[in-house]
């Protein structure tokens, strides 16, 4: 009887189970989200300039309400996610960026690159111990618990998603630009970045971040209390790179190219520490390849009611 009804409640409640992942429990649902009240608005870049052309054409989004991550999600966070799953997460030597690190592997994927040695070089917070008692394989390196989770692929980034959230998953690049730009409190402002026409007020990028990330939440947030979306460290979106608007769609759904190569390019959003002010501007994309991992790409969650 028991057995029958947990069978209930996880098809009446729809929890999508990332291949294999755990799924978190629900009692933190709440935590650190900003509930996004739906609405229309314009995406892309109004200047009608060959510079942005990937921004273009302009086109109205019909946006349904959601939840988001009020900030990047952080080492802390994402340490979480690997005790939760260290048995199924394999160290892989063959794929990673020096030997001071090695990427975890879920069966095809890299999820993250963590840090195997104090004297490495990488900005990275999580560490993996592999000679360590089981519950000590991973820990945070002093200092860096805040800092927004980096190294980590366009996998790695769902699947945390899809494990801490119900209905968890990247957000949309609809449903990223409609909270960059503020939501419907933010319709009217018009900024460039998130939440002001000042980025040194709501961002950390090339001019003012010293060459490095910084801890999440430092800056001012914008009209929906969302901290860090321009700036400190590109966010990984849901989205099949497309070279432009053309073709997108007029709701909130991701753009998913039905036969992509496994390998075809998925899309940042948000710019980051080490790049110029227009990459944070809240029209600007960029893509790069799903297993890719740098210290200046990170990501957050969104999920539905």
């Amino acid at each position: 009887m028991t057995r029958l009804y947990t069978l209930f409640s996880l098809i009446f409640w729809g929890i999508l189970v990332h291949e294999g992942f755990s799924q978190r429990a629900q009692s933190a649902i709440t935590n650190k989200l900003i509930w996004v009240k739906g609405g229309e608005f314009t995406m892309g870049n109004p200047v009608d300039h060959y510079l942005y052309y990937s921004q273009r054409p302009l086109h109205q989004v019909t946006i349904d309400d959601f939840y988001i991550h009020e900030h990047e999600v952080t080492n802390e966070e994402f340490l979480e996610f690997l005790k939760a799953h260290q048995e199924v997460l394999h160290p892989d030597t063959t794929d990673r960026i020096d030997s001071t690190t090695v990427g975890l592997r879920y069966k095809q994927d890299i999820l993250i690159e963590v840090i195997l040695s104090l004297d490495s070089d990488l900005m990275g917070g999580l560490r993996f111990q592999p000679n360590a008692a089981p519950d000590k394989q991973f820990t945070l390196i002093e200092g860096r618990e805040q800092h927004p989770v980096t190294y980590v692929t366009w996998y790695g980034a769902k699947a945390y998603c899809r494990w801490r959230y119900r209905t968890g998953n990247l957000p949309s690049e609809a449903q990223w630009e409609y909270a960059a730009r503020g939501g419907q409190l933010g319709l009217s402002d018009l900024y460039r970045y998130a939440g002001s026409d000042s980025l040194p007020e709501v961002g950390w990028y090339r001019e003012n971040a010293n060459f490095r990330f910084h801890s999440v939440g430092k800056k001012h947030p914008n009209q929906l209390g969302l901290y860090d979306m321009s700036g400190n460290v590109w966010e990984w979106i849901l989205d099949h790179w497309h070279e432009n608007y053309v073709g997108a769609p007029a709701n909130d759904r991701a753009r998913i190219k039905r036969f992509a190569k496994r390998d075809h390019n998925r899309v940042l959003r948000g710019g980051a520490w080490l790049y110029r002010a227009s990459r944070a501007s809240i029209t600007h994309r960029w893509s790069d390849v799903p297993d890719d991992r740098h210290a200046y790409k990170g990501f957050r969650c969104v999920c539905k009611k």
